[in-house]
């Protein structure tokens, strides 16, 4: 069964939110997509930390009614947006609503830093990748083609479903992250703190991403599924 289909679960009926989860750390929707010109200024947290992503270099830029109605921020393969906050935890779920349009092995969201973080790579399969650990691969990746991912992390064991259905990692069991000295929130690239520096972009539109400090499970997992699925009709 997919996650978040005939569960019961009517997330819009009931008003249900990401800011329902008690391990939330950071939730960038559309709504919090302000722009000029067509510019993406800055990317506006509505989790607890109210981080303000904003563009290093060039900002990326906004695609209106990009899927189902709702906006996203478009990356080009050589733009970012990011904000500082302590987010990594041990443990963790990691959920990103994108289209990807090139298989480059660029990042489309990245939390912690290159030498002790998480990437969601967009690679020949898709990947999770434990900065310094180890990478996590499962299935193709598919390009032009809205998906939702969820990546969630117990300590020990990493799980991915795309729109709701269970992959097959390769390296399911990983080694504990640990927080990184200079840790960041980025999408569509990644951040280098011992370069001080952004690489590894993406090229990809991203419409939302929601970040816990838990690996979700049960009726947790379920309704952050569904909400997300209904949203974009996926």
């Amino acid at each position: 069964m997919r996650l978040g289909v005939g569960l019961g679960l009517d997330t819009a009926a009931s008003g249900w939110t990401p800011r329902k989860l008690n391990t939330l750390a950071a939730w960038l929707a559309p709504s919090g997509i302000a722009s000029s010109s067509g510019s993406v200024t800055s990317w506006l947290d509505h989790g607890p930390r109210g981080l303000a992503l904003t563009a290093p270099g060039t900002a990326p830029t906004l695609t209106a009614n990009a899927v189902n109605g709702q906006s996203a921020v478009s990356f080009n393969g050589s733009r970012c947006l990011a904000a500082s906050g302590s987010l990594l935890s041990t443990a963790y779920t990691f959920a990103v609503v994108q289209s990807s349009t090139a298989a480059s092995g660029g990042a489309i969201a990245q939390f912690g830093d290159s030498a002790s973080g998480v990437d969601l790579l967009q690679a020949t399969n898709r990947t999770i990748q434990h900065d310094g650990v180890a990478d996590i691969t499962g299935g193709s990746l598919p390009t032009s083609t809205w998906e939702v991912w969820i990546a969630t992390f117990d300590g020990t064991n990493v799980a991915l479903t795309v729109n709701g259905a269970a992959k097959t990692l390769s390296s399911p069991t990983s080694a504990m992250i640990t927080p990184g000295g200079s840790s960041k929130l980025t999408v569509g690239g990644m951040w280098q703190s011992s370069g001080s520096s952004f690489n590894t972009f993406g090229t990809c539109q991203v419409a939302e991403v929601v970040l816990c400090s838990s690996a979700l499970t049960g009726a947790a997992l379920a309704h952050l599924t569904a909400y997300l699925r209904r949203k974009y009709a996926l």
